[in-house]
């Protein structure tokens, strides 16, 4: 979320002119200023997982994979042969306790997703791993982070791919659990 600021009595930053989220939210609050939380517009991600093809081509398709933990998000673009690349290695997860399934995806950009038991219960938690393709400059973005996730959410996300259609603006989501 990002942060709003407003007071009557001052339309500058206190921190003067860069925006201090510690000190301005603190100096808006003493002069009487509102602040608000403002969700981030545009790619910002519910915590879960999220698939959507974003091009089409024979036997290629190209995913926007995002995520988030509620924390901590990212995105990248990766190309698979098709989504039976997501689902095959997913099917039946977990079997067990000691279950852990990982899933590597990657032409372009590139995300390993691992699927573990955190406990005996079969508590699912998903570490993930994003990094876009370099850009002109050589430089590349990347994310680690981990999201909880039920057992049947993840039965439930293999049965949304089987019945996906492989055209531009399809999605599929897997939830967070929290």
């Amino acid at each position: 979320m990002g942060f709003s600021r407003s007071s009557g009595a001052s339309a500058g930053v206190a921190s003067g002119g860069m925006f201090n989220p510690g000190k301005d939210i603190r100096a808006a609050g003493e002069a009487g200023g509102i602040v608000t939380a403002i969700p981030l517009p545009g790619n910002a991600v519910e915590s879960g997982i999220e698939f959507e093809v974003v091009w089409v081509d024979e036997g290629v398709v190209e995913l926007k994979i995002r995520a988030s933990n509620g924390r901590f998000s990212g995105e990248t673009c990766v190309y698979v042969r098709g989504i039976d690349d997501l689902k095959r290695p997913l099917a039946g997860f977990p079997s067990s306790p000691s279950d852990h399934r990982r899933l590597e995806l990657g032409a372009g950009g590139r995300a390993a997703l691992g699927f573990s038991c955190a406990d005996g219960a079969g508590h699912v938690v998903v570490e993930v791993r994003l990094r876009t393709e370099p850009d002109y400059g050589g430089r590349e973005e990347s994310v680690i982070l981990h999201i909880p996730v039920e057992s049947a959410a993840i039965d439930a996300f293999c049965a949304e791919l089987s019945r996906m259609k492989i055209e531009v603006g399809a999605r599929v989501k897997l939830p967070s659990a929290d």
